[in-house]
C-alpha cells in the first residue's frame, strides 16, 4: 500500500472588475492564476450578484476552480470544480 501526497504552491495574480447596476445591485467578475508552461497550472474565477436592503446583502453566483500538477511526475493530479453558491452578509 503506498499513499502519495501533492501540494501544488504557486503565485496567483488577478483582476477583478465590479459594475453598479442600480443603487443597491452590485454586478462582479474576478479570476485569478497562474501558469507554468509544460507543469502545473492552477486558476480560479467567480462571477456574483449582490443586492443589499438596508444592512443585509443577499449574494449569489458561480465559483470555479481548475488546477495540474507537473504530468512530470508521478502522482499527475488534474481537476476542473464549480458551482453555483448564495448567501447572506449583515453590514454594520
Amino acid at each position: 500500500f503506498r499513499s502519495g501526497n501533492r501540494q501544488l504552491a504557486l503565485p496567483a495574480i488577478g483582476m477583478a472588475a465590479e459594475y453598479a447596476i442600480a443603487k443597491h445591485a452590485l454586478l462582479r467578475v474576478g479570476g485569478s492564476g497562474f501558469d507554468i508552461p509544460h507543469h502545473a497550472y492552477y486558476y480560479d474565477g467567480e462571477a456574483s450578484l449582490s443586492v443589499r436592503v438596508r444592512h443585509v446583502e443577499i449574494v449569489g453566483g458561480y465559483k470555479g476552480l481548475g488546477y495540474r500538477t507537473s504530468p512530470q511526475n508521478d502522482q499527475y493530479v488534474k481537476s476542473l470544480v464549480g458551482g453555483g453558491f448564495a448567501g447572506l452578509r449583515w453590514h454594520f
